[in-house]
């Protein structure tokens, strides 16, 4: 499935991207509340981490580098309270 956004943008970093397409209706926006939304990014290549932290950043997110792939299962928590919290705004 293409992505014009990130046309041109190296694959790792896509592959990190693509990650974040599950709350995208969530997250439309960076700000909620008047907090900046956390934006966890984990993956094995680190250089595609940064790339991706940064464009968060950019993006108004509160971006973090959580580390390697294996450190995403410990964002599986975080991600539950953020259905919960985003279900009872709806």
């Amino acid at each position: 499935m293409p992505y014009p956004a990130v046309q041109g943008v190296d694959d790792e970093v896509k592959a990190a991207l693509r990650g974040k397409v599950v709350f995208a209706a969530t997250m439309a926006t960076p700000v909620l509340d008047g907090r900046r939304l956390l934006l966890p990014v984990a993956g094995d290549d680190s250089e595609a981490r940064k790339v991706v932290v940064e464009l968060g950043t950019q993006l108004g997110f509160d971006a973090v580098d959580v580390g390697p792939m294996t450190s995403a299962r410990y964002l599986e928590p975080v991600c539950g309270v953020a259905v919960v919290g985003a279900i009872q705004r709806v």
